[in-house]
């Protein structure tokens, strides 16, 4: 779930089962704020609607869906530039390369 100052939120897609991966600051010397990122499995069956955020909060979240492999090869190009998605993703890969569960 994303957390703003005010209140927690609920996710475009909620997952039975939300895996921490790490609370965390983005940029410890410049951000007192701390973002925790979560994964998990769902299926279309628990979308709940298109995109997330709030717009009165100037929030357009985009629900972006494709393979793990393609995610990977995305932060090669540049096309995925993001500290947070490249640290979910690399969670994702190590879990999965362990067997852990999802």
């Amino acid at each position: 779930m994303r957390r703003s100052a005010r209140r927690w939120r609920k996710p475009a897609i909620a997952p039975p089962i939300w895996c921490l991966c790490a609370t965390a600051y983005m940029s410890q010397d410049s951000l007192t704020e701390k973002c925790t990122c979560f994964i998990g499995r769902y299926t279309l069956s628990q979308r709940e609607h298109d995109g997330g955020g709030l717009g009165d909060e100037g929030e357009d979240i985009e629900v972006l869906e494709m393979g793990l492999n393609k995610a990977l090869a995305m932060i090669g190009s540049g096309e995925i530039a993001d500290a947070k998605t490249i640290m979910l993703l690399q969670a994702l890969t190590l879990r999965l390369a362990t067997g852990s569960v999802v």
